[in-house]
């Protein structure tokens, strides 16, 4: 038997669909999923649902993030490698600008990776 959603009244004055844009804020922000959820619960919103939505946003947060890291950590190895093969033979490309940004990147994704509650 499913369970009735919550008018807007009944969560604070927010619809459940305000509320998942708030959670998903939040939780880039770095708040903990638990604090967003039992927020959400504190308003009116069934405690599974509440919970559930948190742990999905936090599951697409850190996936996102995974793969930041992923191509930008991939980037900075190539781009190092063909600099590096660059300075050995005396001549060809170097990637000066393939390297910071990939270093950028693979710095930002760790520490988005470590703020995800």
């Amino acid at each position: 038997m499913s369970t009735p959603t919550p008018t807007p009244d009944a969560l604070g004055g927010r619809s459940p669909r305000q509320w998942e844009a708030y959670a998903h804020t939040a939780i880039k922000r770095g708040v903990a999923s638990s604090e967003v959820a039992n927020e959400m619960v504190a308003a009116g919103m069934p405690t599974h649902e509440a919970f559930a939505i948190a742990q999905k946003l936090l599951s697409q947060e850190r996936k996102h993030a995974g793969l930041v890291l992923a191509v930008c950590g991939l980037w900075f190895l190539v781009a190092t490698g063909v600099t590096i093969s660059a300075f050995g033979t005396g001549g060809g490309l170097i990637w000066y600008g393939g390297v910071i940004c990939g270093l950028v990147g693979t710095i930002y994704g760790i520490t988005k990776l470590t703020r995800l509650k």
